[in-house]
């Protein structure tokens, strides 16, 4: 019992710490983007 419980926290932790590594991600490509965007814009005009 006691072994299928740390199991499940294991997963638990494992799923959270990438739904937030992919979270991080996400931000980060979306903060880059937007970088990009605007000096692509200051480039063209």
């Amino acid at each position: 019992m006691k072994g299928q419980t740390v199991h499940c926290n294991y997963t638990l932790v494992i799923v959270s710490l990438n739904a937030s590594s992919l979270l991080t991600f996400i931000t980060w490509v979306f903060y880059f983007l937007n970088i990009f965007g605007q000096h692509y814009m200051v480039f063209n005009s």
